[in-house]
């Protein structure tokens, strides 16, 4: 039998862990330490997570996937403030992204977890707190088969709605067939990790996050971006617009 409030009690002792060290200006080997805590939560709730759908009880496998989310995103916080002081701010900002998109999961996971818009706009507020602005990009896709994830029949025939959870999983949209078709500069993108991560400038090439310029010849006009990312299960909706 799953005790629900030993995990509980579990992720209440993480919590007061880790919330003091989200700040920049905490200690770096506290920070590392914190993972290590949140890395163990994560298996176990992930365990329980799986005895749960095995026991068919899919009120506590869907919790267990929104405590899986929750831990996850005070983990990719703390990597995060590591990485900025780090000098590794793309990689920060990649970890920031991820913690907003595991809050969006915790919320769409289980009603246990209904209490975090307010963390997840925190989040959001710190992509202008942290970095310069960004410039993001989103592909056109020509779409000719999709499959449900969870009864991996075609997606526009089942009842299953992507990104709402089902016996502890969350439903995705698996492209079977699908082409390229564009790419544009937009202003909200679906995924904030699509983004010009690098352009030409006079002498080389410049970072947009750091702006280290790496010389070079270069073609006037050229540069690096991130057009798709693949992150299983997460998705950037905000969590106040999950009904």
């Amino acid at each position: 039998m799953i005790d629900h409030q030993d995990i509980g009690l579990a992720y209440a002792v993480l919590q007061a862990e880790v919330e003091p060290l989200l700040f920049l200006a905490r200690d770096t080997g506290l920070q590392k330490e914190a993972l290590v805590s949140t890395e163990r939560l994560i298996k176990r709730s992930e365990r329980e997570r799986i005895a749960a759908i095995m026991a068919k009880d899919e009120r506590q496998a869907n919790n267990r996937l929104g405590l899986t989310a929750v831990v996850r995103a005070l983990e990719c916080e703390l990597q995060m403030y590591i990485s900025l002081k780090e000098d590794r701010p793309d990689q920060a900002w990649t970890k920031l992204i991820d913690a907003q998109d595991a809050v969006s999961a915790a919320v769409r996971a289980s009603p246990d977890f209904t209490n975090l818009p307010a963390k997840f706009q925190h989040l959001r507020k710190m992509e202008t707190w942290f970095f310069p602005p960004q410039v993001f990009m989103s592909a056109g896709l020509i779409v000719r088969k999709q499959r449900c994830s969870i009864c991996q029949d075609d997606y526009n025939q089942c009842d299953h709605v992507a990104g709402r959870p089902y016996m502890g999983r969350f439903c995705t949209i698996e492209l079977r067939q699908a082409s390229p078709d564009h790419i544009s500069f937009v202003e909200a993108p679906a995924d904030r990790r699509c983004r010009i991560t690098s352009f030409s400038d006079t002498g080389g090439t410049r970072n947009r996050m750091t702006w280290v310029l790496t010389p070079g010849a270069q073609e006037r006009g050229s540069g690096e971006a991130i057009i798709a990312t693949s992150v299983p299960e997460m998705d950037a909706a905000d969590p106040a617009e999950v009904a």
